[in-house]
């Protein structure tokens, strides 16, 4: 983007003046663009967010993740992660799950400070919601976390920004997690029976 403009100012005003118009056009397009916002699925199909326009599908984020998202622009960034309910011998409360993301927290980032759990509800579903701050590769980082309770599974919904930008990125981090949706997707859809035969007159 640096590149482009550089560009413009060398080519002059002249030019500037008849591609104005080109330019401008295409700069509210982008503007739009960021303003409607875009629902994204998980890769396995069972749920979606809601995230601004000019947000984009990431792959590099965490390995784990179904779903990866980001404003690199802004710092801006988000990853889902699903546990099937299945997965555990014997399925643990909703404040159990969020004590033990806790504590992966604390014990994989350093200088982890935490805020308290909160109870929550996230489009019907019962929810844990905390604030973090940590250092990560030297790097300082807010993080806001989701921990949802569906019937089959529990999902963890990670935001973060630099510490910096949290105050700016804070209110967008929290739209992004309470838009959350289970679709159930990728079930077994079992076929319709065929309509009676009709009887020969």
């Amino acid at each position: 983007m640096k590149n482009q403009w550089h560009k413009l100012i060398v080519f002059g005003v002249l030019l500037f003046a008849v591609l104005g118009c080109s330019l401008i056009g295409k700069v509210k397009d982008g503007i739009e663009k960021s303003q409607t916002p875009q629902v994204l699925t998980g890769t396995d199909g069972k749920f979606q967010l809601t995230v601004p326009g000019n947000w984009k599908t990431e792959t590099d984020l965490n390995e784990e993740a179904t779903l990866q998202a980001a404003n690199r622009f802004s710092e801006l960034y988000v990853i889902v992660i699903r546990e099937s309910k299945e997965d555990f011998g014997e399925t643990p409360t909703i404040d159990v799950v969020t004590d033990i993301v806790r504590d992966n927290l604390q014990k994989t980032a350093s200088d982890a400070v935490l805020s308290e759990s909160v109870p929550v509800n996230i489009n019907g579903y019962n929810a844990r919601q905390f604030e973090a701050s940590a250092t990560v590769q030297n790097m300082k980082a807010k993080y806001i976390y989701g921990v949802i309770e569906t019937p089959q599974n529990y999902y963890q919904v990670i935001t973060w920004t630099l510490a910096s930008r949290y105050e700016k990125g804070r209110e967008t981090l929290i739209n992004v997690i309470n838009s959350f949706k289970e679709t159930g997707g990728g079930n077994v859809t079992f076929p319709s029976p065929p309509p009676p035969a009709q009887k020969k007159k």
